[in-house]
Formats: structure tokens, sequence, C-alpha cells
């Protein structure tokens, strides 16, 4: 197996517009924003090249402190990390030399994509414990949408819509500045509980990004709750 570095952003994207499982958090673009916001130092790819196939690992450097050996991430924010890969299917030929490479990098913190069924690499560093939470929209009727909720849920859904909620996706500022402001008010309740706490130049970076959007639902016209996705 022959190991390199890449920064080149265009074969970066190929791999992971044309990865069936590949996430926004594996694209060179979330990258570059972790970096703009001081998350990371520098980022580019580890190129794998085994006989006819080959693997594309995105990771970011984390910023040294006195010295000490840089952190690769394959995951910015907490995000989904891991393999890019053009194959749908894995050989045990090409498995078993990645798994390995990946297992002895002790300064690389990888985090699998759990959709993907490419590579899974087990050990202490990489069982942090996370978990996904997911809807099988296969499962939905898009003619019956509350069809399989519980009884709450469809009375809550229909009390909301008599009351007029607006559900949508807002690009203005104004409601990006609300967002931010429910965002604040939830980290002073939530204190020290809180996992991580971001300024609000990020929301800022995030809002000017086409592959982002803000959902919201309004009431009397002010934002109730959201979530960037």
């Amino acid at each position: 197996m022959k190991v390199s570095k890449s920064r080149d952003a265009e074969l970066w994207l190929e791999f992971a517009q044309q990865d069936a499982y590949a996430t926004f958090f594996q694209t060179p673009m979330w990258y570059d924003l972790a970096k703009s916001y001081g998350q990371i130092d520098d980022f580019y790819c580890y190129n794998f090249e085994l006989g006819n196939s080959n693997y594309l690992l995105p990771v970011g450097v984390d910023r040294q402190l006195l010295g000490i050996k840089r952190k690769k991430i394959s995951s910015p924010f907490g995000t989904y990390g891991g393999i890019l890969s053009k194959e749908q299917k894995i050989s045990e030929k090409d498995r078993i030399p990645l798994e390995h490479w990946l297992q002895n990098r002790s300064a690389t913190y990888y985090r699998d994509n759990p959709f993907h069924p490419i590579i899974h690499v087990p050990g202490e560093e990489n069982d942090g414990g996370d978990f996904t939470q997911a809807v099988d929209l296969l499962r939905v009727d898009p003619e019956n949408i509350m069809k399989q909720w519980s009884r709450g849920h469809r009375s809550s859904t229909k009390k909301a819509l008599k009351l007029d909620y607006e559900v949508g996706i807002f690009e203005d500022r104004k409601t990006w500045s609300e967002y931010v402001q429910l965002y604040q008010e939830s980290l002073e309740r939530w204190d020290d509980k809180a996992s991580s706490a971001y300024q609000s130049d990020l929301f800022e970076m995030l809002r000017t990004m086409s592959q982002v959007a803000l959902w919201g639902i309004k009431y009397e016209g002010n934002l109730a709750c959201g979530a960037i996705c």
C-alpha cells in the first residue's frame, strides 16, 4: 500500500461527491471553515493507493501547543469523518492494510461515519461513546407523513398548524441573529453541561455557505427554535 499526502481540493471534492455515504462534513469546504474559525491549523488528505483502488482520508491538523506532537483530526467540530471511497464495496485485501494503518496512528483521532460500510476502526481512542439518531425516510408514506407517528406527536403537530407556526428555511440576517441569540440563551441554561461553546462569527461564516441552511420555526414573526443543517 502506498500512502501519500494530497492537497488537491478538486480530487478531494470528486471523491466526496462520488462516495454515496459522504457528508458535507467530509468536504474541503468544511475543513476550510474549521481553519478560518481557528479550530485547526491546517488540513489535507491521506491518499491510499492499493492496486487499482484509491481511498482518501481527510484530516485537520490541531493547533500545536508547546511543541507537543500535533494531532490529526478526521472530524472538525466533532462531526462525521472517515475514509472516502468511490468503491461501494471493499475487499478484505484492501480492508486489512487500511485498518492496520489507522490503528497504528496514535496521533490521529478517527471518527467513523456510522452509515459508511467501508471501514470501522475499533480501539479505545476511537470509541468515544458517540451515537447517531436517524429517520429512515424510505419508510415514510409521502401521502400520510404522520401515519406512523405517536398519538401525542400527531396531536402536537396539528395544534401547531392551527396556531399558524411558520416552518421553513430562513436565509435573512435577522433570523440568523435570532438563532444565535437562542443558542447563547441555551448555553446559559446548559451552564457547565455544554459540550462546546461557539462564537457568533462561526454562525456568520455558516450563513454565507450555500451548502448550509437554517431550518427554523417562527411564531408571530419571531424564531422559536431552529437547527443548522
